[in-house]
Formats: C-alpha cells, sequence, structure tokens
C-alpha cells in the first residue's frame, strides 16, 4: 500500500506554486492531455458545483471561496478478481469503464489538495459513485470523509451485492490510511460533534435521507441506502441526490421538508423508481441534471419535469460537446451555467416519442425537415417538440414513411397491410419493378393471389400467407422492423429494482 501511494503522490511538488499563480492572475489553462475541451474556471467569488461529465456515473465537486468538497468519486478501473472470498467477480459487476484520468486531471487543474480539500461524501457503496473514492481520498487527502455504515449483510437480495463491499471498504481503508476523520453517522441537532449541518465557504450543507436502520430490517439494494446533500448558497438552493429512491417512501417525506429547490441532481440517473411525481411537485426544481443517458431518461420523469418548465441538462451530452463538467454558478442574481447556449439540440430517447428537440434545456419546436441521428432519419413537421411516429410524409414532391420508432423507412415495408418499397434515402418507389415485382402508382404492390409478393428474400410473406391475401385481400408483414435504441442495453450494475 505504502508503494502505491508513493506513486499516486509523486509529482504533487510544485501544486502550492500553480495554486498560489492561479489564485493572483485567475488563469484559466485547459487541461492536460485533453486539447479543445473546455477546461474549469478558478473563481472564488461565487459558489459552483461541478458535476462531472460522465455516463451513469456520478462524480460532483463543490467549490466556494477557495475550499472544496465532493459528492461521490465515479467509477473506476479497479474491480475484485474474485481471488479474496470477501470479494467475488458476480455477474454485473463493472469491468469496463472508469474514469480515473478524467477526474485526477480536472480536481488538478482546480487546484485541490489537503490544504483546501475539507470534505468527501460517499452517498452510498455502488461503484458508479464510490469506485473511485480510494484514489481520490489517498491522493488529495480530505480532511473528513462522510460514508455511512455498510455491510453485505444489510442487502437482502443477493444480486444486488455486486462489489458494494469491496468498494466501500477501499474508501474506509483509504480513508483511516490519510488520517482523516471518518464520519459514518450524522445528527439533525446543530450543536451535535457530527452534525448533519455543516458549511463549506460560503454554502450552507445538510445531509439529508441518512436515518435509516437496516441492522433489522435489510435493504434490496444499496440505493435504498443512499444519502442526499442539500446545498445553499446566495439565496439558491440545490439538491444532490444521489441514488434516492421512493421504494421506502424516501422521497415522500422529502418532499415534506425539502420545498423549491433551485437546482436537481435527479436521482438514479433519472430511472424508473426515483424522481416521482409528488416529490418533483414539491420540490418544482427550475433546473434538473440527469448524470446517465437521456435515452434510458424515465418517460414518467421527463413528461413531469416538461410539465413543471424545468430546464433539463445531461451530462452526456456535455461530455460529447467537449465539457469536462457541467458547472452550475449560484450568486444572488441566480444560477448560470458554464454549458448555456442557444443552440437547439436533438435528443433520442428509447421509449414513447423516440426524438425531441431542446433549447436551454426545454423542449421547443423543431424547425421542418429531416434530422440524421446514428444513421437513422426523423421527421419534424414544424409544429411539434418531438418527431412525427407511424406516418407517411410528403417532402419535395417525394413520400416517404416514418415507422413506429419514428426511423424513415427503408426497403420493403408493411403500412396498412400493404407492400411497398423505400430506396436508401426514404422515397417511396412507385410505377417500376422491384425484385421482380411491381409497384403501383400509389407505390402499393401488385399482388397476384398465384405469386407470393415481392420476392426479397427477407421480406417475402411466405406461401402461407397466399390464402389471407385472398380471403382479405390483405399481407401482413413477415418481418418486424427494429428501430434505433431497440438492440437491448448493456445490463448495468446499478440498475436496481
Amino acid at each position: 500500500m505504502g508503494e502505491r501511494v508513493a506513486r499516486r503522490f509523486r509529482g504533487r511538488l510544485g501544486w502550492a506554486v500553480c495554486l498560489a499563480v492561479g489564485l493572483a492572475l485567475l488563469i484559466v489553462a485547459p487541461i492536460p492531455g485533453l486539447a479543445g475541451a473546455h477546461a474549469p474556471h478558478k473563481a472564488y467569488a461565487d459558489a459552483k458545483i461541478h458535476v462531472m461529465s460522465q455516463t451513469y456515473s456520478d462524480c460532483i465537486i463543490l467549490e466556494s471561496n477557495g475550499l472544496f468538497g465532493m459528492v461521490d468519486a465515479g467509477e473506476d478501473l479497479d474491480y475484485p478478481d474474485g481471488s479474496d472470498s470477501r470479494y467475488p467477480l458476480r455477474s454485473g459487476i463493472n469491468t469496463e469503464d472508469g474514469y480515473d484520468e478524467q477526474v485526477f486531471a480536472y480536481l488538478d487543474e482546480l487546484g485541490v489538495n489537503h490544504d483546501n480539500f475539507v470534505f468527501f461524501m460517499g452517498t452510498h457503496p455502488h461503484s458508479d459513485h464510490i469506485g473511485l473514492a480510494n484514489e481520490v481520498i489517498e491522493r488529495y487527502q480530505p480532511q473528513r470523509v462522510y460514508l455511512g455504515k455498510y455491510s453485505d449483510s444489510m442487502i437482502g437480495y443477493e444480486p444486488a451485492l455486486w462489489d458494494n463491499q469491496y468498494v466501500y471498504d477501499q474508501a474506509v481503508e483509504a480513508a483511516n490510511l490519510v488520517g482523516a476523520e471518518l464520519i459514518q453517522q450524522v445528527s439533525d441537532t446543530v450543536i451535535a460533534k457530527h452534525s448533519a449541518h455543516f458549511t463549506l465557504g460560503d454554502m450552507q450543507l445538510t445531509i439529508e435521507n441518512h436515518d435509516h436502520d437496516f441492522s433489522v430490517h435489510k435493504a434490496l439494494d444499496a440505493n435504498d441506502m443512499s444519502w442526499g446533500l442539500l446545498v445553499e448558497a446566495y439565496g439558491q438552493r440545490a439538491f444532490l441526490s444521489g441514488d434516492i429512491n421512493n421504494y421506502l417512501g424516501d422521497e415522500d417525506r422529502l418532499a415534506q421538508t425539502l420545498g423549491h429547490v433551485d437546482y436537481l441532481k435527479l436521482g438514479h440517473h433519472a430511472n424508473d423508481g426515483s424522481n416521482t411525481d409528488g416529490y418533483l411537485d414539491a420540490l418544482t426544481p427550475t433546473y434538473a441534471i440527469q448524470t446517465g443517458q437521456f435515452e434510458l431518461f424515465s418517460t414518467r420523469t421527463l413528461y413531469k419535469l416538461n410539465d413543471l418548465g424545468t430546464h433539463i441538462y445531461t451530462a452526456q451530452e456535455a461530455l460529447g460537446r467537449g465539457y469536462q463538467a457541467t458547472v452550475a454558478t449560484l450568486g444572488e442574481g441566480g444560477i448560470s451555467f458554464n454549458t448555456h447556449d442557444d443552440d437547439m439540440v436533438y435528443r433520442h430517447h428509447d421509449t414513447g416519442t423516440y426524438m425531441y428537440c431542446y433549447q436551454d434545456g426545454l423542449p421547443v419546436v423543431a424547425p421542418r425537415g429531416w434530422v440524421e441521428w446514428s444513421g437513422y432519419y426523423f421527421w419534424f413537421d414544424g409544429q411539434s417538440t418531438s418527431a412525427a411516429v407511424s406516418q407517411w410524409v410528403q417532402d419535395e414532391g417525394n413520400w416517404y414513411y416514418v415507422d413506429e420508432y419514428s426511423c424513415r423507412a427503408t426497403g420493403w415495408r408493411v403500412v396498412d397491410h400493404k407492400w411497398y418499397y423505400f430506396s436508401d434515402d426514404g422515397v417511396m418507389q412507385h410505377d417500376t419493378w422491384v425484385d421482380n415485382s411491381y409497384l403501383r402508382s400509389d407505390g402499393a404492390l401488385e399482388v397476384n393471389p398465384l405469386s407470393v409478393g415481392p420476392l426479397h428474400s427477407k421480406a417475402r410473406p411466405g406461401l402461407d400467407m397466399v390464402s389471407e391475401y385472398v380471403r382479405t385481400g390483405t399481407l401482413q408483414p413477415a418481418v418486424p422492423h427494429e428501430g434505433p435504441g431497440r438492440e437491448s442495453h448493456r445490463g448495468h450494475n446499478r440498475g436496481g429494482r
């Protein structure tokens, strides 16, 4: 362990000088190794919340008056190999994604060190939240570490154990190694030694949802143990909700006490089970950020936030635009974001309507025309915030069809029980022969009851359907079309219930 720590601290000489220069000149420099990316800003006049640009992983840095705190550290590249019986290599453990270098580079650029790193808080023992905690703690040595007590014995559902014990034990060991004050239980009493209420510069902080006891009644998932952090500064309020859900009524209770927040880190990456309607109605967030994939955003939550007029941002989108973090600055005039611009963006979703148009986090009517995404094309009619679904489209004298996934059709397709053929660019063919089959002037296949329809190896209906055609004059599709996102997503180890 000593050699590993030595390696991590190697090269720290000179950071004090770098920090002093940054404070004196307020220089904004690019992150080393991230050419072209938007670098973090050093400015201590306001309170800032940095949400790192990660996909399905939480790493949040708080900054106020030159002091820093951290809520979760995100996923790392380390995982148990199964050689220690305490830490089996279970199904679902992340073995692919890690943000080690991204997080270290960002913290280094901000000038985080032992003297200004006041606390680290782990919301709960899942690797996409505290996988990197031990390395952050060892490298930057926070003065305090807040981490609720955990044991695999507290979980009543074995498939949800993953590498929880592994990442928890590593974080506790790291806190003890560097001499940080390890706080595993807090009190709502303000004057208590380990109070849930504390400060970071001009920020007033409160740990929420910390009073569960799973020693008798077990949790089904460590998400049930998740803490949250309320941040208040300059009249603005933000709630960083970890993976808090409502399976045990946590959001119902928080809805009674939190009240309005200006900025909400959505619970559990905006998955179902979190961010319930009553909770969102009580918090009425002006802004919200998702630390996950918009494609997997709960449809119910998405519609509720749209109804509330909440500006929705995503860490994934910020990463795609070159930002290493979404930085919310809390000032007396409100909240501003480094990622703000007035460009329209198109967001693909996996259920319901499949493509939406947003501007500054709000749904807006998209211009009329086709939008390309991952090789698929979506049609906006100029009157809606979402793409067309299952309908014919006439554009520049040609006919097209968008299917049930909002995608522009190509090849042989069945629409209203009739076969049509669409070229590679989606144009409906008519008055012509395709695959030895004739398409009428309306584009529909001219069917001979004694034949089998389009002679296309994958779309051919089959002889057993001839009698159905003779009886009804229609043909049913033989092969269902699969649109974008229909492939199964890799099951993430934090899916919960």
